[in-house]
């Protein structure tokens, strides 16, 4: 009898201990179906946005941005122009840019501007090679500027004699949105990296090249504008109008 109890009492064990890790195992299989799931599940629009810009990014620095960019609404005081001429020593920087309609995308939020960059060697005896550039451009409504460096500028090293010139235009494709409170898609800076060659050298040494340059000469600061008919209209309440209205009346009669 005794034999016979603990038979059972093992057969017992055994099968509560086989229960167990069913129940384990099937735990495990449901966390499993959950990852699952939550792969296979639809990217939102915000998360196929957030991927694009990380990879349009491709780990480029950025830096805190201006506030009044951020917020969209700049001061009274602050020029809002599409160009800017600025002199650093013997460089002198100019700037312009337009939209560009043929490329531009307005409903994908896509808009694109050209900007034409002309430096010119104002020194009556010094040649100089431009060997670096670096630009900060900030989108209206984002809290971050990108950074744009890299060697040379549009993948040469233009070497500039006394008052030689050197001009090129280039294309920013900004994703942007509008806003009613500003006319700006972006706002951009910058310097351009140099060296003032020796008499009688033909262009920078390697050691030269690897310094990145031993001056900077200033891109002043410059926006890109929305046509007006990429622009957003303030909202205006009825009251703001009938304020408006009652102004005008009364500068009528006051002419009259």
């Amino acid at each position: 009898n005794e034999a016979r109890e603990e038979v059972k009492k093992i057969r017992k064990q055994q099968k509560e201990g086989d229960s167990g890790k069913k129940s384990l195992l099937s735990a495990d299989d449901e966390e499993d179906e959950d990852e699952d799931e939550d792969d296979e599940r639809p990217k939102s629009g915000a998360d196929r946005a957030r991927e694009a810009a990380a990879a349009a990014a491709g780990g480029r620095p950025r830096l805190p941005g201006d506030e009044d960019v951020t917020r969209g609404e700049l001061a009274a005081s602050t020029e809002v122009e599409s160009s800017s001429t600025t002199v650093t020593g013997p460089l002198q920087v100019e700037v312009s840019s337009v939209y560009n309609k043929e490329q531009s995308d307005p409903p994908m939020r896509k808009h694109c501007f050209q900007y034409t960059i002309r430096i010119t060697n104002n020194s009556p005896s010094d040649t100089i090679q431009l060997l670096g550039r670096r630009f900060e451009i900030q989108t209206v409504g984002s809290s971050m500027k990108d950074i744009v460096q890299g060697e040379g500028v549009t993948g040469r090293t233009p070497v500039l004699k006394p008052g030689e010139v050197f001009e090129y235009t280039s294309t920013a494709p900004l994703s942007v949105r509008p806003i009613g409170t500003t006319i700006i898609a972006a706002r951009m800076r910058g310097e351009y990296r140099y060296v003032v060659l020796a008499p009688g050298q033909e262009t920078a040494s390697a050691e030269q090249i690897q310094a990145g340059g031993e001056a900077k000469a200033e891109l002043g600061k410059f926006h890109f504008i929305f046509p007006e008919d990429q622009r957003v209209k303030p909202f205006r309440s009825e009251a703001d109008e009938e304020e408006d209205e009652e102004e005008e009346k009364e500068e009528s009669e006051v002419d009259e």
